[in-house]
């Protein structure tokens, strides 16, 4: 019974890391990216960098509260002690 739920957990928190957090690495990686060629654009206008750059520093902190989440799920799935 102890191994089955060990394996019940082990699933879940893998699960999360893989789907959910692995999803969420790859769209901040994506932001990152996004971040850089934007730096590098010298052919748009401060205003319109400014902007876009504001757009992306909200989907980085949209992101990061949803890695909160997710992290909290796992650390819940890892000490869950029911019977």
């Amino acid at each position: 019974e102890l191994v089955r739920e060990a394996e019940r957990r082990r699933g879940q928190i893998k699960k999360i890391e893989k789907s959910g957090i692995g999803d969420i690495n790859r769209r901040m990686t994506a932001l990152d990216l996004e971040t850089r060629a934007l730096e590098r654009d010298g052919t748009i206008d401060p205003a319109s960098r400014d902007a876009r750059s504001a757009a992306i520093n909200e989907s980085r902190a949209i992101l990061q509260k949803e890695y909160e989440v997710l992290a909290a799920q796992a650390r819940d799935a890892a000490t869950d002690t029911r019977p």
